[in-house]
Protein backbone atom coordinates (compact mmCIF):
# COMPACT_ATOMS: atom_id res chain seq x y z
CA UNK A 1 0.00 0.00 0.00
CA UNK A 2 1.42 3.96 -0.95
CA UNK A 3 0.14 7.08 -0.99
CA UNK A 4 1.04 10.32 -2.67
CA UNK A 5 1.81 13.32 -0.91
CA UNK A 6 -1.16 15.49 0.67
CA UNK A 7 -2.04 18.47 -1.78
CA UNK A 8 -1.74 22.05 -0.67
CA UNK A 9 -5.68 22.28 -0.51
CA UNK A 10 -5.78 20.25 2.32
CA UNK A 11 -7.08 17.55 0.36
CA UNK A 12 -5.71 14.09 2.04
CA UNK A 13 -3.62 11.31 0.29
CA UNK A 14 -4.68 8.48 -2.53
CA UNK A 15 -4.27 5.36 -0.71
CA UNK A 16 -3.54 2.72 -3.66
CA UNK A 17 -4.11 -0.75 -2.18
CA UNK A 18 -2.85 -3.97 -3.79
CA UNK A 19 -2.60 -6.71 -1.24
CA UNK A 20 -5.35 -8.83 -3.09
CA UNK A 21 -4.39 -8.75 -6.52
CA UNK A 22 -7.99 -9.60 -7.49
CA UNK A 23 -9.31 -6.21 -5.61
CA UNK A 24 -6.81 -3.67 -6.15
CA UNK A 25 -8.59 -0.04 -5.56
CA UNK A 26 -7.90 3.15 -4.38
CA UNK A 27 -8.69 5.52 -1.97
CA UNK A 28 -8.67 9.27 -1.89
CA UNK A 29 -8.93 10.84 1.58
CA UNK A 30 -10.42 13.87 2.87
CA UNK A 31 -8.19 14.82 4.94
CA UNK A 32 -5.27 12.92 6.91
CA UNK A 33 -5.38 9.18 6.51
CA UNK A 34 -6.60 8.50 10.06
CA UNK A 35 -7.44 5.45 8.92
CA UNK A 36 -4.39 4.10 8.35
CA UNK A 37 -2.92 1.92 11.17
CA UNK A 38 0.38 0.22 11.42
CA UNK A 39 -0.15 -2.74 9.12
CA UNK A 40 -0.82 -0.60 6.26
CA UNK A 41 2.39 1.37 5.94
CA UNK A 42 2.60 4.78 4.60
CA UNK A 43 1.85 7.83 6.95
CA UNK A 44 0.36 5.80 9.23
CA UNK A 45 -0.65 6.74 13.15
CA UNK A 46 -2.89 9.71 13.06
CA UNK A 47 -5.53 9.74 15.69
CA UNK A 48 -9.13 9.46 14.35
CA UNK A 49 -10.91 11.59 16.08
CA UNK A 50 -14.24 12.73 16.75
CA UNK A 51 -15.99 15.85 18.08
CA UNK A 52 -17.22 15.73 21.64
CA UNK A 53 -14.22 13.71 22.75
CA UNK A 54 -12.40 13.98 25.75
CA UNK A 55 -8.82 13.63 27.21
CA UNK A 56 -7.86 14.19 30.38
CA UNK A 57 -4.35 14.95 31.44
CA UNK A 58 -2.00 13.81 34.24
CA UNK A 59 -2.62 16.61 35.98
CA UNK A 60 -6.47 16.46 36.48
CA UNK A 61 -7.05 18.70 33.54
CA UNK A 62 -10.00 17.53 30.77
CA UNK A 63 -9.83 18.71 26.96
CA UNK A 64 -13.28 18.42 25.14
CA UNK A 65 -12.36 18.15 21.61
CA UNK A 66 -14.38 21.38 19.67
CA UNK A 67 -12.99 21.70 16.23
CA UNK A 68 -10.14 20.52 13.74
CA UNK A 69 -7.71 23.45 13.21
CA UNK A 70 -5.72 21.48 10.22
CA UNK A 71 -3.18 18.81 9.55
CA UNK A 72 0.12 18.19 8.45
CA UNK A 73 2.58 15.80 8.00
CA UNK A 74 2.71 14.29 11.32
CA UNK A 75 -0.07 15.57 13.26
CA UNK A 76 -3.26 17.05 13.65
CA UNK A 77 -4.23 19.86 15.78
CA UNK A 78 -7.73 20.61 17.53
CA UNK A 79 -9.49 23.40 19.68
CA UNK A 80 -10.10 22.24 22.56
CA UNK A 81 -11.87 23.21 25.82
CA UNK A 82 -10.07 22.98 28.93
CA UNK A 83 -11.30 22.52 32.07
CA UNK A 84 -9.56 22.66 35.53
CA UNK A 85 -12.00 23.05 38.60
CA UNK A 86 -13.82 26.03 38.00
CA UNK A 87 -11.25 27.15 35.26
CA UNK A 88 -12.25 27.09 31.42
CA UNK A 89 -10.44 28.03 28.33
CA UNK A 90 -9.81 26.91 25.14
CA UNK A 91 -6.66 25.53 24.28
CA UNK A 92 -5.00 24.31 20.51
CA UNK A 93 -3.45 20.46 21.15
CA UNK A 94 -1.15 19.07 18.75
CA UNK A 95 -1.37 15.79 18.40
CA UNK A 96 1.42 13.59 16.83
CA UNK A 97 1.13 10.30 14.66
CA UNK A 98 1.79 6.92 16.23
CA UNK A 99 4.78 6.82 13.71
CA UNK A 100 6.60 10.55 14.96
CA UNK A 101 5.56 9.64 18.61
CA UNK A 102 8.06 6.18 18.32
CA UNK A 103 10.59 8.15 16.50
CA UNK A 104 10.28 11.07 19.65
CA UNK A 105 10.82 7.76 22.27
CA UNK A 106 13.35 6.21 20.01
CA UNK A 107 15.31 9.62 19.88
CA UNK A 108 15.08 10.97 16.56
CA UNK A 109 13.37 13.91 16.87
CA UNK A 110 13.87 16.30 19.67
CA UNK A 111 10.56 17.89 20.70
CA UNK A 112 9.65 16.26 23.99
CA UNK A 113 13.33 17.36 25.12
CA UNK A 114 12.11 20.74 23.44
CA UNK A 115 9.24 20.79 25.31
CA UNK A 116 11.19 20.32 28.76
CA UNK A 117 13.65 22.98 27.66
CA UNK A 118 10.71 25.06 27.13
CA UNK A 119 9.40 24.11 30.93
CA UNK A 120 12.24 24.73 32.28
CA UNK A 121 13.13 28.30 31.31
CA UNK A 122 8.89 29.52 32.32
CA UNK A 123 9.16 27.86 35.70
CA UNK A 124 12.35 30.24 36.15
CA UNK A 125 10.65 33.09 34.73
CA UNK A 126 7.57 33.31 36.85
CA UNK A 127 10.37 33.89 39.71
CA UNK A 128 11.59 37.01 37.74
CA UNK A 129 10.47 40.74 37.37
CA UNK A 130 8.73 40.95 33.81
CA UNK A 131 11.26 42.89 32.57
CA UNK A 132 14.00 40.70 33.08
CA UNK A 133 12.23 37.70 31.21
CA UNK A 134 14.03 37.05 27.46
CA UNK A 135 11.58 38.99 24.97
CA UNK A 136 11.55 36.64 22.52
CA UNK A 137 9.85 33.61 24.97
CA UNK A 138 6.61 35.68 23.81
CA UNK A 139 7.26 34.86 20.30
CA UNK A 140 7.51 30.89 20.51
CA UNK A 141 4.61 28.68 20.61
CA UNK A 142 5.21 27.39 24.25
CA UNK A 143 3.50 24.20 24.60
CA UNK A 144 1.64 24.26 28.01
CA UNK A 145 1.67 20.86 29.16
CA UNK A 146 2.06 17.58 27.47
CA UNK A 147 -0.11 14.68 27.88
CA UNK A 148 -1.02 10.59 25.63
CA UNK A 149 -3.64 9.78 24.22
CA UNK A 150 -4.71 6.40 23.06
CA UNK A 151 -6.49 5.14 19.95
CA UNK A 152 -6.65 2.05 17.79
CA UNK A 153 -3.24 2.89 16.49
CA UNK A 154 -1.39 3.28 19.28
CA UNK A 155 -0.06 5.77 21.82
CA UNK A 156 -0.20 9.67 20.42
CA UNK A 157 2.07 12.57 22.19
CA UNK A 158 0.12 15.65 22.86
CA UNK A 159 1.18 18.77 23.07
CA UNK A 160 -0.74 21.72 24.20
CA UNK A 161 -1.18 25.46 23.23
CA UNK A 162 -2.70 28.49 23.06
CA UNK A 163 -4.99 28.90 20.25
CA UNK A 164 -3.12 31.14 17.13
CA UNK A 165 -4.56 32.25 13.94
CA UNK A 166 -3.05 31.68 10.47
CA UNK A 167 0.11 31.24 9.26
CA UNK A 168 2.02 34.34 7.32
CA UNK A 169 2.28 32.69 4.62
CA UNK A 170 -1.68 32.09 4.71
CA UNK A 171 -2.24 35.75 5.63
CA UNK A 172 0.25 36.80 2.79
CA UNK A 173 -1.79 35.09 -0.07
CA UNK A 174 -4.64 37.67 1.16
CA UNK A 175 -2.64 40.24 0.32
CA UNK A 176 -2.80 43.06 -2.69
CA UNK A 177 -0.15 41.84 -5.16
CA UNK A 178 0.19 38.64 -2.52
CA UNK A 179 3.17 40.86 -1.13
CA UNK A 180 3.40 42.21 2.45
CA UNK A 181 4.09 46.50 3.07
CA UNK A 182 8.09 46.73 4.22
CA UNK A 183 6.85 47.80 7.68
CA UNK A 184 4.96 44.77 8.16
CA UNK A 185 7.53 42.59 7.12
CA UNK A 186 10.06 44.33 9.64
CA UNK A 187 8.03 43.90 12.13
CA UNK A 188 7.31 39.95 11.85
CA UNK A 189 11.27 39.63 11.18
CA UNK A 190 11.67 41.22 14.37
CA UNK A 191 9.70 39.48 16.16
CA UNK A 192 10.97 36.17 14.65
CA UNK A 193 14.46 37.28 15.71
CA UNK A 194 13.44 37.89 19.16
CA UNK A 195 12.06 34.49 18.87
CA UNK A 196 15.38 32.64 17.51
CA UNK A 197 17.94 34.60 19.77
CA UNK A 198 15.51 33.06 22.47
CA UNK A 199 15.85 29.88 21.53
CA UNK A 200 19.75 30.27 20.35
CA UNK A 201 21.02 31.94 23.14
CA UNK A 202 18.36 30.64 26.30
CA UNK A 203 17.59 27.08 25.32
CA UNK A 204 20.87 26.46 23.05
CA UNK A 205 18.28 25.16 20.25
CA UNK A 206 18.68 25.41 16.37
CA UNK A 207 15.14 25.84 14.89
CA UNK A 208 16.34 24.05 11.56
CA UNK A 209 12.46 25.03 10.29
CA UNK A 210 12.15 28.89 10.12
CA UNK A 211 9.86 29.69 7.48
CA UNK A 212 6.85 32.45 7.10
CA UNK A 213 4.28 29.07 7.12
CA UNK A 214 5.56 28.29 10.68
CA UNK A 215 5.28 31.76 12.32
CA UNK A 216 1.81 32.16 13.57
CA UNK A 217 -1.01 34.69 14.07
CA UNK A 218 -1.68 35.82 17.78
CA UNK A 219 -5.00 35.73 18.34
CA UNK A 220 -7.99 37.53 20.69
CA UNK A 221 -8.05 34.51 22.76
CA UNK A 222 -10.67 35.90 24.74
CA UNK A 223 -13.44 33.09 25.66
CA UNK A 224 -16.13 35.35 24.66
CA UNK A 225 -14.85 36.05 21.19
CA UNK A 226 -14.00 32.36 20.22
CA UNK A 227 -17.75 30.78 21.77
CA UNK A 228 -19.24 33.98 19.70
CA UNK A 229 -17.66 32.90 16.45
CA UNK A 230 -18.11 29.24 17.11
CA UNK A 231 -22.12 29.53 17.33
CA UNK A 232 -21.97 30.98 13.90
CA UNK A 233 -19.68 29.10 12.51
CA UNK A 234 -19.89 25.09 13.83
CA UNK A 235 -17.63 22.44 13.48
CA UNK A 236 -18.44 20.00 10.12
CA UNK A 237 -17.37 17.06 9.06
CA UNK A 238 -17.11 15.00 5.65
CA UNK A 239 -19.98 12.14 4.56
CA UNK A 240 -19.16 9.48 5.77
CA UNK A 241 -17.62 6.47 3.82
CA UNK A 242 -16.73 3.35 2.80
CA UNK A 243 -13.61 1.38 3.05
CA UNK A 244 -13.83 -2.09 4.28
CA UNK A 245 -10.03 -2.99 3.51
CA UNK A 246 -8.96 -0.02 5.62
CA UNK A 247 -11.46 0.51 8.56
CA UNK A 248 -14.15 -1.74 9.43
CA UNK A 249 -16.73 0.86 10.17
CA UNK A 250 -17.49 4.40 8.32
CA UNK A 251 -14.81 6.69 8.04
CA UNK A 252 -15.91 9.90 9.12
CA UNK A 253 -13.27 12.66 9.00
CA UNK A 254 -13.40 15.96 10.29
CA UNK A 255 -13.47 19.09 8.23
CA UNK A 256 -10.27 21.61 9.12
CA UNK A 257 -11.22 24.37 10.11
CA UNK A 258 -8.92 26.96 11.23
CA UNK A 259 -9.96 30.30 13.38
CA UNK A 260 -9.86 33.55 11.66
CA UNK A 261 -7.33 36.30 12.84
CA UNK A 262 -9.21 37.63 15.40
CA UNK A 263 -8.47 40.99 16.65
CA UNK A 264 -5.66 41.23 14.03
CA UNK A 265 -6.24 45.04 12.55
CA UNK A 266 -6.22 45.52 8.64
CA UNK A 267 -3.89 47.70 8.13
CA UNK A 268 -2.24 44.75 10.32
CA UNK A 269 -0.15 47.46 12.47
CA UNK A 270 -1.26 45.28 15.25
CA UNK A 271 0.09 41.88 13.74
CA UNK A 272 2.30 39.97 16.35
CA UNK A 273 3.61 36.28 15.20
CA UNK A 274 5.05 33.26 16.77
CA UNK A 275 7.55 31.02 15.87
CA UNK A 276 6.22 27.20 15.86
CA UNK A 277 6.73 23.91 15.03
CA UNK A 278 9.40 22.36 16.99
CA UNK A 279 9.29 18.96 15.45
CA UNK A 280 12.60 19.40 13.47
CA UNK A 281 14.06 21.22 16.09
CA UNK A 282 17.81 19.86 17.07
CA UNK A 283 19.47 20.78 20.51
CA UNK A 284 22.90 21.93 19.92
CA UNK A 285 24.53 19.38 21.72
CA UNK A 286 23.06 16.76 19.55
CA UNK A 287 23.84 17.91 16.07
CA UNK A 288 25.44 15.23 13.93
CA UNK A 289 25.78 13.77 11.13
CA UNK A 290 22.53 11.52 11.59
CA UNK A 291 20.48 14.18 12.72
CA UNK A 292 17.48 14.18 9.64
CA UNK A 293 17.20 17.62 8.34
CA UNK A 294 13.87 19.09 8.23
CA UNK A 295 14.85 22.39 6.35
CA UNK A 296 12.74 23.18 3.27
CA UNK A 297 15.18 22.68 -0.04
CA UNK A 298 14.91 26.27 -0.82
CA UNK A 299 15.79 27.77 2.22
CA UNK A 300 18.65 25.83 2.98
CA UNK A 301 22.36 27.36 3.18
CA UNK A 302 25.58 26.41 1.74
CA UNK A 303 26.43 24.40 4.55
CA UNK A 304 23.59 22.08 4.59
CA UNK A 305 24.25 21.34 0.65
CA UNK A 306 27.69 20.90 1.32
CA UNK A 307 27.96 19.07 3.91
CA UNK A 308 30.17 21.51 6.71
CA UNK A 309 29.03 21.92 9.49
CA UNK A 310 25.82 23.55 10.56
CA UNK A 311 24.31 25.11 13.95
CA UNK A 312 22.40 28.03 14.46
CA UNK A 313 23.26 30.19 11.76
CA UNK A 314 21.38 27.83 9.06
CA UNK A 315 18.24 29.71 10.73
CA UNK A 316 19.57 33.15 9.80
CA UNK A 317 19.63 32.34 6.44
CA UNK A 318 16.39 31.39 6.44
CA UNK A 319 15.19 34.68 7.87
CA UNK A 320 16.76 36.46 4.80
CA UNK A 321 15.30 34.40 2.20
CA UNK A 322 11.62 34.91 4.30
CA UNK A 323 12.29 38.27 3.91
CA UNK A 324 12.66 38.19 0.22
CA UNK A 325 9.50 36.00 -0.02
CA UNK A 326 7.77 38.70 1.98
CA UNK A 327 8.53 41.43 0.03
CA UNK A 328 8.18 40.17 -3.62
CA UNK A 329 5.49 36.97 -3.24
CA UNK A 330 8.51 34.84 -5.36
CA UNK A 331 11.43 32.73 -3.93
CA UNK A 332 14.58 34.27 -3.64
CA UNK A 333 16.35 31.44 -5.65
CA UNK A 334 14.80 29.60 -8.45
CA UNK A 335 15.65 26.04 -8.80
CA UNK A 336 14.39 23.62 -10.85
CA UNK A 337 16.15 20.54 -12.31
CA UNK A 338 17.28 20.42 -15.91
CA UNK A 339 18.26 17.71 -18.37
CA UNK A 340 21.89 18.18 -17.56
CA UNK A 341 21.89 19.41 -13.76
CA UNK A 342 19.73 18.38 -10.70
CA UNK A 343 18.62 20.81 -8.11
CA UNK A 344 21.59 21.16 -5.70
CA UNK A 345 24.17 22.79 -8.76
CA UNK A 346 20.86 24.68 -10.07
CA UNK A 347 20.92 26.06 -6.19
CA UNK A 348 24.64 26.23 -5.25
CA UNK A 349 24.90 28.75 -9.14
CA UNK A 350 21.66 30.64 -8.34
CA UNK A 351 23.27 31.37 -5.01
CA UNK A 352 26.52 32.50 -7.01
CA UNK A 353 24.52 34.69 -9.35
CA UNK A 354 22.53 36.95 -6.69
CA UNK A 355 25.22 36.28 -3.96
CA UNK A 356 28.51 36.35 -5.48
CA UNK A 357 31.75 33.80 -5.28
CA UNK A 358 31.67 31.51 -2.69
CA UNK A 359 34.84 31.72 -0.29
CA UNK A 360 37.62 29.65 -0.66
CA UNK A 361 38.41 29.26 2.60
CA UNK A 362 34.80 28.27 3.00
CA UNK A 363 34.61 25.61 0.29
CA UNK A 364 37.87 23.86 1.99
CA UNK A 365 35.23 23.32 5.20
CA UNK A 366 32.80 21.03 2.94
CA UNK A 367 33.18 17.64 2.19
CA UNK A 368 31.19 18.40 -1.08
CA UNK A 369 32.90 21.03 -2.90
CA UNK A 370 34.87 19.29 -5.02
CA UNK A 371 31.11 17.99 -6.42
CA UNK A 372 29.99 21.00 -7.27
CA UNK A 373 33.49 23.67 -7.40
CA UNK A 374 36.43 24.35 -9.08
CA UNK A 375 39.68 24.88 -7.26
CA UNK A 376 39.13 28.89 -8.03
CA UNK A 377 35.73 28.06 -6.39
CA UNK A 378 34.00 28.63 -9.52
CA UNK A 379 30.96 26.32 -9.86
CA UNK A 380 31.66 23.24 -11.91
CA UNK A 381 28.66 23.00 -13.51
CA UNK A 382 26.66 26.61 -14.09
CA UNK A 383 22.79 26.65 -14.79
CA UNK A 384 21.60 29.27 -17.36
CA UNK A 385 21.69 32.36 -15.78
CA UNK A 386 18.38 34.00 -14.93
CA UNK A 387 19.45 37.16 -16.31
CA UNK A 388 18.52 39.22 -12.73
CA UNK A 389 22.24 39.01 -11.38
CA UNK A 390 22.80 39.92 -7.95
CA UNK A 391 20.76 40.31 -5.55
CA UNK A 392 19.97 44.05 -5.20
CA UNK A 393 19.06 43.81 -9.21
CA UNK A 394 16.97 41.12 -8.63
CA UNK A 395 15.28 42.19 -5.46
CA UNK A 396 14.95 45.95 -7.22
CA UNK A 397 13.19 44.57 -10.42
CA UNK A 398 9.93 43.03 -8.48
CA UNK A 399 6.89 45.10 -9.20
CA UNK A 400 5.72 45.65 -5.47
CA UNK A 401 9.27 46.68 -4.50
CA UNK A 402 9.73 49.32 -7.74
CA UNK A 403 6.46 50.71 -6.86
CA UNK A 404 6.51 50.64 -3.22
CA UNK A 405 9.68 51.34 -1.86
CA UNK A 406 11.92 54.07 -1.98
CA UNK A 407 16.29 53.38 -3.74
CA UNK A 408 16.96 53.84 0.16
CA UNK A 409 14.44 51.00 1.35
CA UNK A 410 15.84 48.69 -1.57
CA UNK A 411 19.56 49.53 -0.96
CA UNK A 412 18.76 49.20 3.00
CA UNK A 413 17.02 46.21 3.28
CA UNK A 414 19.48 44.39 0.29
CA UNK A 415 22.00 45.23 2.85
CA UNK A 416 19.99 43.52 5.86
CA UNK A 417 19.46 40.32 3.23
CA UNK A 418 23.18 40.11 3.06
CA UNK A 419 24.00 40.14 6.42
CA UNK A 420 22.00 36.68 6.82
CA UNK A 421 22.56 35.41 3.57
CA UNK A 422 26.75 35.66 4.39
CA UNK A 423 27.99 32.11 1.95
CA UNK A 424 30.29 31.34 5.00
CA UNK A 425 28.30 30.75 8.66
CA UNK A 426 31.12 32.12 10.44
CA UNK A 427 30.59 35.46 9.09
CA UNK A 428 26.57 35.30 9.05
CA UNK A 429 25.35 37.87 11.74
CA UNK A 430 23.57 36.28 14.74
CA UNK A 431 20.08 37.05 15.86
CA UNK A 432 21.07 39.47 18.37
CA UNK A 433 23.52 41.35 15.46
CA UNK A 434 20.44 41.57 13.46
CA UNK A 435 17.86 43.17 15.84
CA UNK A 436 20.28 46.43 16.45
CA UNK A 437 20.57 46.55 12.62
CA UNK A 438 19.28 50.05 11.57
CA UNK A 439 17.09 48.43 9.05
CA UNK A 440 14.31 48.08 11.97
CA UNK A 441 14.76 51.65 13.42
CA UNK A 442 11.24 52.48 12.00
CA UNK A 443 9.01 49.51 13.08
CA UNK A 444 10.29 49.34 16.75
Amino acid sequence: MSTNDAQADRQGPTIYCKNDPSHPFEFTCDEEPHMLGMQHGGPIGYIPLQIGQVFEDLEGGQYEIVRKLGWATNSSVWLAKHKRGLDERYVAVKILTVNYTRGIESGEFFELEVWRRFREVHYKSKAKPEASVHPGLKHCVVPQTVFTAESPHGTHLCFVTEPFGSTLDELQVGQPGFTFPLHVVKRAVRQTLLALDFLHTELDLVHADVKAGNLLIHLDTRTENIERYLRGHPSETYPPRSAPELWSGPIITVKSQPLPNMGLKPSLDNLNVSLGDFGGAVPLNRISPDIKIVTPPLLRPPELLLDHAWSTPIDIWAVGCTVFECLTGASLFQVERTPNLDETHVHLGRMVEHLGPFPAAFLKKCSKHADYFDDSGMPLRVPEPLGTGPLESWFGNFLHVRENLSDEDVRATCAFMRRCLAIDPAERATAAELLQDGWFEESR
